[in-house]
């Protein structure tokens, strides 16, 4: 055999491995498991009325989220650790139990740091999405 034939052999032999390593990658069970998402089981209420208008996010998942950004109206945005799954319940500051989040309008904000402030702003829509344990989200409009 020439040396070309030998390196052209060569070639299509490593090519074929690269694409058999290719293929078993993507599809071993992680990679299809980082693009499933998870189903976010949430109710979420905004009350405009309270002294300190707020929103309340309910998980209805048997687990928790973690690393969850919230946007309020697209422009305002909050950072949550964790939002408990609803075998838990936790205390409040006013000392009641609840499995319900409250996160006050104000510690929404926009890009220029300035807050979200009831009546000046009108929550429209809402869209929450978190990290862990895997990627989920959840979108929703109120009706004011």
């Amino acid at each position: 055999m020439t040396k070309l034939k030998k390196f052209t052999i060569g070639v299509f032999v490593f090519l074929a491995l690269v694409i058999i390593l290719i293929v078993a990658i993507s599809d071993s069970p992680d990679s299809q498991k980082k693009s499933e998402q998870t189903e976010m089981k949430l109710s979420v209420r905004v009350d405009v009325l309270e002294k300190a208008p707020a929103m309340y996010v309910k998980n209805n998942n048997e687990f928790d989220w973690t690393d969850c950004t919230v946007k309020l109206n697209s422009d305002f945005v909050r950072k949550i650790d964790t939002i408990y799954s609803e075998k838990s319940e936790f205390w409040t500051a006013t000392g009641s139990k609840t499995n319900e989040h409250r996160v006050a309008l104000v510690w929404f904000t926009d890009k220029k740091g300035q807050t979200f402030q009831v009546p000046q702003y009108v929550p429209k829509g809402v869209f929450i999405s978190c990290d862990k344990p895997e990627f989920g989200y959840w979108a929703g409009k109120f009706n004011f």
